[in-house]
């Protein structure tokens, strides 16, 4: 399974994670998004999207340069 908005996040359980951002109903803007499904492995290699949904309290973008993370 591929991804489709790559965010790097901070969740609840005040852990980071990588993840694919979960859009609110009605938008295509992804920096309205509070959650993502967890991806694990590494996003330039092997990787899997995870059916593993966090709330995120702190969202980066991928479209903000991947070095700006």
């Amino acid at each position: 399974m591929s991804f489709s908005r790559l965010v790097r996040f901070i969740s609840t359980d005040g852990k980071t994670y990588v993840g694919d951002a979960i859009l609110p109903a009605f938008t295509y803007d992804a920096r309205k998004a509070t959650h993502a499904k967890v991806i694990t492995g590494d996003v330039f290699g092997e990787y899997k999207v995870t059916n593993e949904k966090k709330v995120g309290e702190h969202l980066w973008f991928a479209d903000n340069g991947i070095n700006g993370w």
